[in-house]
């Protein structure tokens, strides 16, 4: 291979570790709303990102958990 062709392959993989993963979302229980502790918990999906920063994809639990 040459030169070139290693650093573009570099570049991709550094780009999908740093920039694409943390904005991935991935499951997370989250309390339902209006429901007590002893309830069972819903399940949303967050990228680290948003967790982290704020910004990124955060998807809610399903409505019927939302009542």
């Amino acid at each position: 291979m040459d030169r070139k062709r290693v650093m573009l392959i570099a570049a991709l993989i550094c780009l999908a570790v740093f920039f694409l993963a943390p904005v991935i979302p991935r499951q997370v229980d989250v309390p339902c709303q209006g429901s007590t502790t002893a309830s069972m918990h819903g399940t949303g999906w967050q990228s680290p990102s948003y967790a982290t920063f704020g910004i990124g994809v955060s998807i809610p639990p399903p409505i019927a958990c939302i009542v």
